[in-house]
């Protein structure tokens, strides 16, 4: 279940993360909007779900800001993202039906130069174990230190593109 990180020639980085949920997609869409829910597994703050929408998110370790790019309800939120760990980037949550109750979430956080993608992928790694333990599957064991050593140990796709 670990997520891709895949490089390009011009030095950015897509971190590409999979994941299907016990659950409806709008559920999935109320824990990433609203903002009691959204602090519970992501991070708190100030998230508006329609395009150009303030990002604003904060915790003791994290602030996020951004604007919102893109929102359509219950399927696509994407948004631009600036923090220490990733200066500039996209992160986009896709949200799939698979049947009544189950969804497939798939997040994808494009990273410019500069990032540090083994620690974005660790991250949003636990954060989607977090997520998951809420919404009823399986969460993983590994610490955050845990999760950084392996996504640093794992390789680096090359993009052709």
């Amino acid at each position: 279940m670990f997520g891709r990180i895949v490089g390009t020639p011009v030095g950015h980085h897509r971190l590409e993360f999979t994941r299907d949920l016990p659950v409806s997609v709008d559920r999935v869409w109320q824990m990433l909007t609203d903002p009691a829910e959204r602090a519970t597994w992501l991070i708190g703050g100030v998230l508006e779900p329609r395009v150009n929408g303030v990002v604003d998110l904060v915790d003791d370790h994290h602030h996020v800001t951004g604007r919102v790019t893109q929102c359509d309800p219950p399927h696509v939120l994407a948004l631009t993202w600036s923090s220490t760990d990733a200066p500039l980037g996209e992160v986009r949550f896709e949200l799939t039906a698979l049947t009544d109750d189950t969804c497939r979430l798939r997040l994808v956080h494009s990273a410019g130069p500069g990032a540090r993608v083994q620690s974005l992928g660790a991250g949003w790694h636990a954060l989607l174990g977090r997520l998951g333990a809420l919404l009823g599957t399986q969460s993983g064991s590994l610490t955050f230190a845990d999760l950084l050593l392996a996504y640093e140990d794992l390789p680096i796709e090359q993009d052709r593109v």
